[in-house]
């Protein structure tokens, strides 16, 4: 899973509960560094990203747009998933609006989050309501 997140305390305790769970984590900083990670990888290198919206430099959602925009093979399947300490519907349609499948509140409830990921991959999640 590709996290990124420039908060340091909030990136190390959720690399930590995603650990825990037998997810290897691969961590940016700013949205820049998660698209060039995601570029740079494999098709199917991450099975997710797990962006925070509100970050220096290229936000998430602009980072998620251009993942979505990619001529990659994946570029469509990937998981998106937006974090974000505000828990605004705008910001939930926002997410939607550049492609991403859900948006997550932090702190992070893990069992939300699986919960979005089993809806994702059953494909109930496009274009739907993830708040």
């Amino acid at each position: 899973m590709l996290l990124a997140e420039d908060n340091d305390v909030n990136a190390r305790i959720t690399t930590s509960l995603l650990k825990l769970r037998g997810i290897d984590v691969v961590r940016a900083r700013i949205g820049e560094e998660a698209l060039e990670l995601y570029e740079d990888s494999e098709p199917g290198g991450f099975d997710a990203v797990l962006m925070d919206i509100k970050m220096p430099g290229m936000d998430g959602w602009e980072a998620a747009r251009r993942i979505r925009a990619s001529a990659r093979p994946d570029a469509q399947r990937i998981a998106l998933v937006a974090l974000s300490a505000n828990a605004f519907a705008e910001d939930a349609r926002r997410s939607r609006a550049v492609g991403m499948d859900g948006h997550i509140g932090k702190p992070v409830d893990f069992d939300e989050l699986e919960a979005l990921f089993g809806r994702i991959r059953s494909g109930r999640c496009k274009g739907k309501d993830n708040a």
